[in-house]
């Protein structure tokens, strides 16, 4: 979410505030916000908010981002991450009660609506790890 609703103000593309990360480019909150919502737009068959290369730097197994290597624009992340949002919200108004209710993997017998559901707690509970341990390191700028 974006504006009030964001979790962290340096996600934020409306009310944008700068954080004490070193490096807002490589940061990995960026990366996880991004993960998880590019798996929920997939789940509402919805396009991917950023390029297939730009979204090759955010997928799992990718190579870690360091400071040095190439990396995506912060401005071109924060629209991609307002981008997802956006489509997610979409997607959630058109999808029918049916469809959520249908069961996406069937060894455990998951509904659409529980992957999403588990989605949305999955990007939450790494944030809240993140901010964890920025205030370990010192950094108490009480993002959250």
């Amino acid at each position: 979410s974006d504006g009030p609703r964001a979790p962290f103000r340096c996600v934020s593309h409306t009310l944008y505030e700068k954080c004490s990360c070193p490096d807002e480019a490589h940061c990995g909150l960026r990366m996880v916000m991004l993960d998880v919502r590019n798996g929920i737009l997939q789940l509402l068959e919805q396009p991917l908010a950023l390029s297939a290369p730009d979204d090759a730097f955010y997928k799992r197994e990718s190579a870690p981002i360091t400071p040095t290597s190439p990396a995506v624009p912060l401005h071109t992340l924060l629209d991609g991450l307002d981008e997802a949002l956006m489509r997610i919200e979409q997607g959630l108004q058109r999808i029918s009660e049916e469809k959520m209710a249908t069961i996406i993997n069937e060894e455990r017998q998951t509904t659409l609506r529980a992957s999403i559901s588990f989605s949305v707690w999955h990007e939450a509970y790494h944030l809240g790890q993140l901010e964890y341990l920025r205030q370990l390191t010192g950094v108490n700028d009480q993002v959250i």
